[in-house]
């Protein structure tokens, strides 16, 4: 039992590494081939916070991701 759980964590976790590596290729080429294009997969873009203009619940260097919406899809919700 525990030899078919550690085979099916590492074939997992191999699994990971291979989506990982071929993301990141993707959006290497992505970004040669448009420059001037932020890349996407499936409309998403990942993109890094440059300031702290929304500190504290975003800080400077964190990842973000966006997705473009219709501004009738936007729910705003208040921090309290």
């Amino acid at each position: 039992m525990i030899k078919k759980l550690s085979k099916f964590i590492s074939i997992l976790f191999l699994a990971i590494i291979f989506f990982v590596i071929v993301f990141l290729l993707y959006f290497s080429f992505q970004s040669k081939k448009h420059p001037e294009k932020v890349p996407t997969l499936f409309g998403i873009s990942p993109l890094t916070v440059l300031t702290n203009s929304m500190h504290p619940f975003i800080k400077a260097g964190d990842l973000v991701f966006i997705k473009k919406v219709e501004p009738s899809e936007v729910k705003v919700h208040l921090a309290s």
